[in-house]
């Protein structure tokens, strides 16, 4: 949709970068672009691209809306990640995240929804600070909520696959699937056609980051895969919790919802309602918010779905046995009423 010129500020002689649309008779282009330069306007963040001017240029004869930037040197993040640079360490690549999420706090606090937070999408200079530089399908959230699928299907949160309203929850998967990437050099959810990878988001859990890259510890995979999570409530409260949360797995700190002590209970709620036959209320349990480690968090799953099913099919055995024994006894009482009521031999 749009293109970014490299061009020269002859009043202020400086390099810039010019950013314009393609297809100006593109009407929901241009309203996508004039909303970016809005929102680039209200923002200024650090962490954030700025804007130096915006104006309109004429090209065969047609206005073409432009905005300028500055002209950062270095490179995109996918970038770093496809040339494997001994630049994204564990502590870097949690140091690029936390510059990342402090520029998308930012724009959440400002009520802007980024919806398609990726690699591409965030630039590392040649001095490691970090920019957010694209925010053409932002979304306000005071506007009325906007359902489409917008984005980038590799880094889409599950609700918006499912056409849901996205909310500042999206941006934190959106974020930590660009984590795992950095941690990894592999995206978590692939598939060989796009509605395999739509189905890998909704449903399969990836493996734990540290089994792909010995260096990452189990405390960052868990902070990682909490952001990943399919349910929003089961994700972190902010972008700036995840970034804290991430900084204190860096350095071996506890964190407090990952305490064993708080998911313990919870799961001998779910065993006791199961052992009683409240399938629907070890459902509600099992979905209140708790966070433990992704393959226990995957094994509670099983264990409650087998379980589940163990007592339905009891209690349908039951029946049948009930049913059976009903019949039965009614064939006896039949049997007798007729042998009763038969001439004597």
């Amino acid at each position: 949709m749009g293109v970014v010129y490299r061009a020269f500020d002859e009043q202020l002689r400086r390099e810039v970068a010019l950013k314009t649309i393609r297809n100006c008779r593109d009407i929901a282009a241009v309203g996508l672009f004039r909303k970016e330069c809005e929102i680039l306007v209200s923002l200024n963040h650090p962490n954030i691209v700025d804007i130096y001017d915006i104006g309109e240029l004429v090209e065969d004869g047609e206005g073409k809306p432009y905005f300028v930037m500055p002209f950062l040197r270095g490179c995109t993040l996918d970038k770093l990640i496809q040339e494997s640079s001994s630049r994204l360490t564990v502590g870097r690549v949690v140091e690029i995240i936390t510059h990342t999420c402090r520029g998308l706090q930012a724009a959440h606090d400002h009520g802007v929804i980024h919806r398609d937070l990726k690699p591409s999408n965030i630039f590392v200079l040649d001095d490691d600070s970090v920019r957010i530089i694209d925010f053409g399908v932002a979304h306000l959230m005071d506007q009325l909520s906007s359902c489409g699928a917008k984005g980038t299907l590799y880094y889409m949160a599950p609700e918006q696959i499912e056409m849901r309203p996205a909310t500042p929850l999206s941006d934190i998967f959106s974020v930590g699937v660009v984590c795992y990437e950095m941690l990894t050099r592999h995206r978590p959810f692939i598939g060989s056609t796009q509605d395999e990878v739509a189905q890998a988001i909704l449903q399969r859990i990836p493996k734990p980051a540290f089994e792909l890259n010995p260096a990452v510890s189990q405390t960052v995979s868990q902070v990682v895969h909490a952001a990943m999570a399919k349910q929003p409530h089961h994700r972190f409260l902010c972008v700036r919790d995840f970034a804290e949360d991430l900084q204190k797995a860096l350095r071996n700190q506890p964190i407090e919802r990952f305490d064993p002590k708080r998911i313990d209970p919870r799961l001998q709620r779910v065993r006791k309602a199961l052992e009683d036959g409240d399938c629907e209320f070890a459902n509600e349990i099992s979905r209140r918010k708790v966070t433990c480690m992704p393959r226990y968090r995957r094994y509670a799953g099983m264990w409650i779905e087998r379980s589940a099913t163990r007592l339905q099919r009891n209690y349908w055995r039951a029946r049948l046995v009930d049913s059976k024994t009903r019949s039965t006894r009614l064939l006896c009482k039949r049997s007798r009423s007729y042998y009763e009521s038969s001439p004597s031999m």
